[in-house]
């Protein structure tokens, strides 16, 4: 069991490096695309203000500083309002926090495979189900990766998570296809362990 045990909690281990590896990287990309829609509009609001007050000192062509302003505020406003629609900030914190809650699980890991080497005996019983099920809460609550990051995600057989069934790729099954043959019981796998 024990050897089994490591075994699994290095898989989890390997997911929870990469998960936590494109959770950051999403938070990066969000973080960029909010600084291209924020940048241009610290600079427009602050030339339109400049504007506005330079327009005090001529008398007679006030109408094309008006018109020059105007036509600021109304694209600041435009990507201010298009900023909030897309809610980059709030993606960018969402998968901020999926990554942290990922290194925790890598910490956690981390911790009872080290207990372990130095042949102290903690419990296997207690600890893969308790991270198995903070897996599984982390990966039902973690926030949709973009696109581009994706087809990142690392595929794991037989990677058991918590009490629900979960599909393997059979070895009879045609590896070239590569195609779900069949599902598995989290008993019969914890039997076969």
């Amino acid at each position: 069991m024990k050897k089994n045990a490591d075994e699994l909690l290095k898989n989890w281990y390997s997911k929870a490096q990469k998960m936590e590896e494109l959770h950051r990287m999403a938070s990066d990309h969000y973080l960029k695309l909010d600084t291209l829609f924020i940048i241009p509009t610290i600079i427009c609001v602050g030339v339109s203000g400049s504007l506005s007050y330079i327009s005090l000192g001529f008398e007679y062509e006030t109408k094309y500083f008006g018109i020059t302003t105007g036509c600021l505020n109304l694209f600041s406003s435009i990507m201010l309002v298009t900023k909030e629609y897309f809610r980059y900030t709030n993606k960018r914190f969402e998968h901020l926090s999926t990554s942290n809650s990922y290194l925790k699980i890598k910490n956690l890991i981390e911790i009872q495979l080290n207990l372990n080497k130095l042949g102290l005996n903690a419990p296997y019983e207690k600890m893969i189900p308790d991270i198995g099920t903070l897996f599984n809460k982390v990966d039902n609550e973690a926030p949709i990766l973009p696109p581009h990051l994706i087809t990142q995600i690392p595929q794991f057989d037989n990677m058991i998570i918590s009490n629900v069934s979960v599909q393997y790729i059979d070895s009879e099954c045609s590896t070239t296809e590569n195609k779900l043959c069949d599902k598995m019981p989290i008993e019969e796998y914890n039997n076969n362990v």
